[in-house]
């Protein structure tokens, strides 16, 4: 185990900095949609666009989708070592060492953030089985109960600004058509910037139920790992399944952001340490 913690350490260092990268591409393309969807309701509503906004909203329109783009290929980057890293910190299964160096040799330019990150992410897992079956339900279910909660704020707080941003460019839509029907021309760049900010705005109202989906995703990973780790001897093919099942979903969602991490970990790691931390419902549900 010793030798499969040495390996996974730097993996670890990598793929904090990649998750960080990713997260930060993510938020500028999302901000940039926010931005095309905002300006465009607004110029469509009081009428007021130039000929530089428009091109300025055409290009956001189209680097935004690129950001997004580079998000997502260092997430699955970052996912793939993630994944290896949670097998090994709970089977005890060895890191694919070809997986590794490949990533490593990525990482190079990343350098002492790495180490940094690395040493950081050492002590992850609060359970203190030894590798096995068990390990791993019970790293899942910390995992899972953190993810459905921090993706159910998410959803809450994504839903109040799609909904927003919806009714304002369907507002702007109204304006545009409305305009568009006094027979000047040269209004109807109004309705196109509309129709935009319609289009992306349609797009982000997605996140919320995404994000609602994952935290019931991860609500019953956590129930069904926590009935296995009830069992007499939970197998590692059972375990092994619900932990595969938990990650992929997780693949799928969108991000969680580091600030909603950040705002929330206080009391939610109360709230753990208080009731979940040393299986404490398990063994009450033994007695």
């Amino acid at each position: 185990m010793t030798a499969n913690a040495d390996l996974s350490l730097p993996a670890r260092g990598a793929l904090s900095i990649w998750f960080t990268r990713s997260k930060r591409f993510w938020f500028l393309g999302l901000l940039g949609q926010v931005a095309v969807a905002t300006t465009a309701g607004v110029t469509a509503v009081t009428g007021l666009i130039s000929g530089p906004i428009a091109v300025l909203l055409g290009v956001v329109s189209v680097v935004a989708p690129v950001l997004l783009w580079r998000a997502d290929t260092l997430r699955q980057r970052a996912d793939t070592l993630l994944r290896q890293v949670e097998l090994e910190d709970g089977f005890g299964w060895p890191i694919d060492r070809k997986l590794l160096s490949d990533n490593l040799v990525m990482a190079i330019p990343l350098g002492e953030k790495a180490k940094a990150r690395a040493e950081e992410q050492g002590t992850f897992y609060a359970s203190s089985r030894d590798a096995g079956p068990a390990r791993a339900l019970d790293n899942l279910r910390e995992s899972a109960w953190w993810t459905q909660h921090l993706s159910s704020s998410m959803a809450w707080i994504t839903g109040a600004a799609a909904a927003s941003l919806f009714i304002l460019a369907l507002w702007g839509l109204l304006a545009g058509f409305t305009v568009a029907a006094s027979q000047d021309i040269t209004k109807l760049s109004n309705v196109l910037v509309a129709i935009l900010g319609l289009v992306v705005t349609t797009d982000l109202l997605r996140l919320p139920v995404e994000y609602k989906a994952l935290s019931r995703c991860a609500c019953e990973c956590d129930r069904l790992a926590t009935a296995l780790l009830r069992a007499p001897t939970p197998t590692a093919d059972e375990a092994f399944r619900l932990v595969a099942d938990y990650q992929l979903n997780r693949a799928l969602a969108p991000q969680l952001p580091d600030w909603v991490w950040r705002l929330r970990r206080k009391r939610l790691n109360e709230i753990w340490n208080s009731t979940r931390s040393q299986s404490e419902d398990l063994h009450e549900s033994a007695q």
